[in-house]
């Protein structure tokens, strides 16, 4: 399946998508992205909040006003063909290569009990397959990512779909050479790797639907559990190695306000400019 690239302005503040429906007299739908700062940690334990919620559910509106068209302007990608998600561009901030795919269901995020359920399990499989042409990078460039419930802006399950950052990759290339990365959820390695130098458990899988859905394998992870996946932050990083993927996990404790989005490279100028981006003071411990 094809979705088509949407153009847009990194310093847009607000973004109207208007729809009308053939034959149906009901209201104009006027969707609002209002632009955020970018990721950021904070200082110590003591400045750490959790992120402001949008009040309008911005991604809620849109999904719904996306479900079923197959040519939703300016914002809206594309729907798949029944309907269980949409495709969008995130017009935020420093974020020209980034997507979004988002439930049509109703859901607010990481704690919803549905997503160990299909369709839902299966939103990392799909949205590796929009990657491939959203941002369209090779795998080993690419990465997805949902944040916990703390660290999100927006009360409707999302997964970012984007550029990994070049430093990340590589940090897990080396230690996957060095067979230092685990294939066993309930054994999982650990290690320091981003720009916050958090900690994340990391094992590497073979296909990311089914028993291997990312949402499913850090429910083995040690310390996960049903009642704790709202502060759990997932993202999942391509390999040179066909159909290898690491699953990263990490989660909201102290100034870590559980953002695995920090570990993606949004306008991808780690890939696209001549030289990689240098590394962040995290040494990949």
């Amino acid at each position: 399946m094809k979705f088509p690239l949407i153009a847009s302005s990194s310093y847009a503040k607000v973004c109207r998508l208007f729809l009308s429906r053939r034959g149906r007299g009901f209201a104009i739908v006027v969707v609002i992205f209002s632009v955020v700062l970018p990721f950021h940690r904070p200082v110590d334990a003591a400045t750490a909040k959790c992120r402001s919620k949008d009040p309008f559910n911005a991604l809620w509106l849109l999904a719904q006003s996306c479900k079923g068209d197959r040519s939703c302007s300016n914002a809206c990608g594309s729907s798949d063909p029944t309907d269980q998600y949409v495709i969008v561009k995130d017009f935020r901030w420093r974020k020209n290569h980034a997507y979004l795919i988002i439930p049509s269901t109703e859901m607010t995020g990481i704690e919803s009990t549905e997503i160990f359920n299909e369709p839902f399990v299966s939103l990392w499989e799909h949205g590796w397959e929009v990657s491939k042409q959203c941002p369209g990078q090779p795998a080993v460039h690419t990465g997805l990512a949902i944040n916990s419930k703390c660290a999100r802006t927006e009360e409707q399950l999302h997964i970012h779909i984007s550029c990994v950052r070049s430093e990340v990759q590589q940090c897990l290339e080396d230690k996957d050479k060095k067979g230092e990365i685990s294939s066993a959820p309930t054994r999982p390695s650990k290690f320091d790797v981003g720009p916050g130098c958090n900690t994340y458990q990391v094992v590497k899988v073979g296909s990311l639907t089914g028993n291997e859905s990312p949402f499913k394998v850090v429910q083995h992870f040690p310390g996960v559990s049903d009642r704790n996946m709202g502060e759990q932050s997932i993202a999942v990083v391509g390999s040179a190695t066909p159909h290898k993927y690491f699953v990263l996990n990490t989660y909201h404790h102290g100034d870590n306000l559980g953002g695995a989005e920090e570990l993606l490279n949004q306008d991808c100028s780690d890939w696209l400019l001549p030289h990689p981006a240098p590394q962040t003071s995290c040494t990949c411990r």
